[in-house]
Formats: C-alpha cells, sequence, structure tokens
C-alpha cells in the first residue's frame, strides 16, 4: 500500500502533454492533496482527461478552504474532468475545482463517478463548471457532480460546501436524487456573488 501526501505549497503542477492523468490513485493507495496552490490538467483533442482518477480500491482527500488547493480540469479538448472516480473514494474537505467547456463548448464535470462502488464525500470545497446542459437538454444544469448512467452501484454525500449555479439537491442531471444513493446532509443557502452567479451553500446541521 503507497499513501502518499502533496502539499502544494504555493506551486502550480500541470500534468505533462499526453498524459490522461496528473494523478492515478490505484487500489490500495491512498493520495491526500492540501496546501495554498494549483494542479492543472492539460487537455487532449481525443481522449478524456483528469486531473485526478480514483480507481476502485484507491481513496483520495482533498484538504482546504473554498479558494484553494484548485483543481482545474483544464478545457477545449475532447472532455476535462477535475476528478475522476472509477470505482475509487473521494473525500473533499476543502478546495476549489473548476472545469471548463470543451473544444466544442459543451460543459465539462468537476467531479465524475463511474465504475461500481464509485463515492465521493463533500464536506467542503467551491464547484464550478462553465457551460450548462442545453445542449443535453438540461438547461440551466451545470455538471458539478455527474454518476455515469450506467452505474448502478455508487453514492453521494454532500455535507458542506458550494455550488456554484446548481442547487445540490437537485442530483445527477438524468438519475436525480435517489434516497439511497444521493445524500444533502444539510441546510442548503441561496446566495448571489458578485457575477451574477447563484451560489448554493450547503451548512451541515
Amino acid at each position: 500500500m503507497k499513501n502518499v501526501k502533496i502539499n502544494l505549497n504555493d506551486k502550480v503542477l500541470t500534468s505533462p502533454a499526453g498524459q490522461q492523468y496528473a494523478f492515478d490513485v490505484k487500489s490500495g493507495a491512498t493520495l491526500t492533496i492540501t496546501g495554498k496552490g494549483s494542479i492543472v490538467n492539460e487537455a487532449s483533442d481525443s481522449k478524456t482527461t483528469a486531473v485526478v482518477l480514483v480507481e476502485q480500491g484507491g481513496l483520495l482527500t482533498v484538504n482546504g478552504c473554498n479558494e484553494y488547493p484548485v483543481i482545474d480540469a483544464g478545457g477545449h479538448g475532447a472532455s476535462e474532468l477535475c476528478l475522476w472516480i472509477f470505482g475509487g473514494k473521494a473525500v473533499i474537505n476543502g478546495g476549489y475545482f473548476y472545469a471548463e467547456t470543451d473544444k466544442n463548448n459543451e460543459p465539462n464535470t468537476c467531479v465524475y463517478l463511474s465504475g461500481e462502488h464509485a463515492e465521493v464525500e463533500i464536506n467542503g470545497g467551491y464547484f464550478k463548471s462553465d457551460g450548462d446542459g442545453t445542449p443535453y437538454g438540461k438547461p440551466g444544469y451545470h455538471y458539478l457532480v455527474n454518476i455515469q448512467n450506467s452505474v448502478k452501484d455508487w453514492k453521494v454525500v454532500i455535507n458542506g460546501g458550494t455550488f456554484e449555479n446548481t442547487d445540490p439537491r437537485l442530483g445527477d442531471d438524468r438519475l436525480g436524487a435517489p434516497a439511497d444513493k444521493w445524500f444533502v446532509n444539510g441546510d442548503v443557502i441561496e446566495s448571489k456573488d458578485g457575477h451574477g452567479n447563484t451560489l448554493y451553500t450547503v451548512v451541515k446541521k
């Protein structure tokens, strides 16, 4: 088992060109990301890329506040994700997660769950995805947490965090928020920022 801790320490890490993930957390491994700084993904014209891939049996923890660490999915490629939870688990205690639009000006996802047993626990952080679901018949919906439609066994627990322009209580764009899989444990406070965006902040009871 490998346990890796990364303190960004005011640095900017960029995934090498042509590499699909900046970090790949394999089964039995853990990765903890903390500190003020950024990890920026390099987009690909032909492949789905992610800042972090978490495979089944892997565990990712992100610690910070709403401003950092910055997890930047990049954009203007085939498809870009901040976190790709492929059967593994992520615990998000903070961080700024940002996904730009792809090369077709369609939205990308901050946290994407695929593969059976994928799980995310969100206790804090800020989630922003440019563009909305208009190309997919979901105008106004921003892909902050998204589930692969074919996955049967998954879990989303939201205890905190701020979600830009999409209420986390809505759940997945296609699967909704089934009571046994999608949990929002707290009050959701709606506010506006200085740029006309609606912010939904989950405050644990």
